[in-house]
């Protein structure tokens, strides 16, 4: 029998985040609450809702009759609503920026030119950045969290300065077992950092600028039913932790024009490299993850839907009511996009409905009743009986 490495580390690396699969959507609630959390359950959630033009701007001053909530195509009550402007400093909840560099996944003249840009952004912020912030660098070591949000760009700056993601970023080996390894390693990064911040009150806007990583969706028919079972679970933990921790997630590829077709890393483009179809297919994979991703926006709902496709980054953005973003030489202007959407958002209250089995999948959509506007939020959750 044949097994799937590309999925079984990964699991094995994060099995501590499959308890929070067994967590009743409860803003801010701690893994060590859950139980008690479940066991007086109020069964309500707080859905927040960008809506945006038509050129993509924010849009402010609609009312609660503006929205029509579907839970499973099925129309659902709003019991709260209101109109949220987080960049108000005396915004409650509070929301922060949390700008994650990845140093895995770009090349150095990527990197570079990234630094260069989060530079000339910082110097040119004034006195004041529009959200709290604060800078998570992802190396081979692991996730390293730079200091504590702030609005000060000269502390920003400096973090920055001290943190040379070039120099960071260390000769590696190509091939299958190095896509593994970066997929591995991000994977277990997004998981600490929701950890970590589920400790902290309220939205947090987590700005990942990265490429991705590969998806190895085609060896996904390889799998036994038991790590088909094992991935599904995987998948509603990881889903459930992101929620629980109040994440909206942001896919920036910081590589530019050259977002589809290549990985912008010399280090994966040597003569063995391309020597090997295989490795190949991984690189390709990562360039057209900006557009791959869509093939999976239903939700997955069993075991036997599960595929290794529905853990790419970009897949986890679209979840959680982000953005994807790419294809610009300036990604600081990519960053400015992400924040507006603290500019003005709204904040929907409904009761769950009550599940029928574990782990059942709910996906949500949010209408709007004035045409040309568009309304972006979580995509779904997974409920517990």
């Amino acid at each position: 029998m044949k097994v799937d490495k590309s999925v079984l580390p990964i699991l094995a690396g994060l099995i501590f985040v499959l308890p929070s699969a067994v967590m009743v959507w409860s803003q801010g609630a701690s893994p060590s609450t859950a139980s008690t959390t479940q066991a007086n359950a109020v069964r309500t959630a707080t859905l927040e809702v960008v809506v945006t033009d038509k050129s993509g701007l924010p849009v402010s001053g609609l009312d609660a009759k503006s929205f029509t909530l579907l839970d499973n195509k099925k129309p659902q009550s709003v019991t709260g609503f209101r109109e949220v402007h987080a960049m108000n400093a005396a915004s409650d909840p509070p929301v922060e920026a949390v700008l994650l560099i990845d140093n895995l996944s770009s090349g150095f003249a990527v990197l570079a030119d990234l630094q260069r840009n989060l530079t000339e952004y910082l110097q040119k912020s004034g006195d004041r950045l529009p959200l709290p912030m604060s800078l998570v660098f992802l190396t081979d070591q692991g996730l390293k969290m730079q200091g504590k949000p702030t609005r000060d760009p000269k502390i920003m700056l400096a973090n920055l300065e001290s943190n040379p993601t070039v120099q960071q970023a260390t000769q590696m080996s190509a091939g299958y077992d190095r896509w593994m390894e970066i997929r591995q390693k991000s994977l277990t990064a997004l998981d600490v950092l929701a950890v970590d911040l589920n400790k902290r009150p309220g939205r947090k806007l987590v700005v990942w600028i990265s490429p991705g990583w590969a998806a190895f969706e085609a060896e996904t028919s390889q799998k036994t039913a038991k790590e088909r079972e094992a991935l599904f679970t995987f998948i509603v933990g990881i889903s459930t932790l992101l929620r629980e921790s109040g994440i909206t997630l942001y896919a920036v590829d910081p590589r530019g024009a050259n977002t589809r077709g290549s990985t912008g890393d010399s280090r994966y483009e040597t003569q063995d490299y391309e020597r090997s179809g295989n490795n190949q297919q991984y690189k390709d994979s990562i360039g057209g993850n900006n557009f791959k991703y869509k093939d999976y926006l239903k939700g997955v709902t069993s075991p036997k839907q599960a595929d290794n496709g529905d853990l790419m980054l970009q897949m986890f953005a679209a979840q959680t009511g982000g953005n994807v973003l790419f294809g610009s030489n300036n990604t600081a202007q990519l960053i400015d996009r992400c924040l507006e959407d603290a500019q003005s958002y709204y904040e929907l209250t409904f009761t769950l409905p009550n599940a029928t089995q574990a782990n059942e999948y709910h996906g949500l959509q949010v209408q709007i009743d004035k045409p040309g506007l568009k309304a972006r939020s979580r995509m779904g959750y997974y409920a517990q009986p």
